[in-house]
């Protein structure tokens, strides 16, 4: 259930294991400013995946959204299978 509370941040994580996440995005904020959407949504999902208690993140445990000039976008499925194969193509 929401709790009402707004942070002024470039980049939190919230919940269950989120140390991990928070700390690698902490490792990567000055890059922040200079990323593409693509990266900023590669990069997000490269901090769920380390809170994960396995390692492993898929598709139905992932909705994706972007925020991009005032606006929010709900990306589709076809999106978080393709970012998914990026991940996991990068790190193997």
């Amino acid at each position: 259930m929401p709790t009402g509370e707004s942070y002024e941040c470039e980049a939190i994580s919230i919940g269950n294991r989120s140390q991990a996440s928070r700390t690698y995005l902490e490792k990567r904020l000055k890059d922040l400013p200079s990323m593409t959407l693509d990266e900023l949504v590669l990069l997000g999902l490269s901090a769920l995946r380390e809170a994960c208690p396995d390692g492993k993140l898929d598709a139905e445990g992932c909705t994706l959204g972007a925020v991009h000039a005032g606006e929010f976008r709900l990306l589709g499925d076809s999106d978080v299978h393709r970012y998914l194969s990026l991940i996991n193509h990068r790190t193997g």
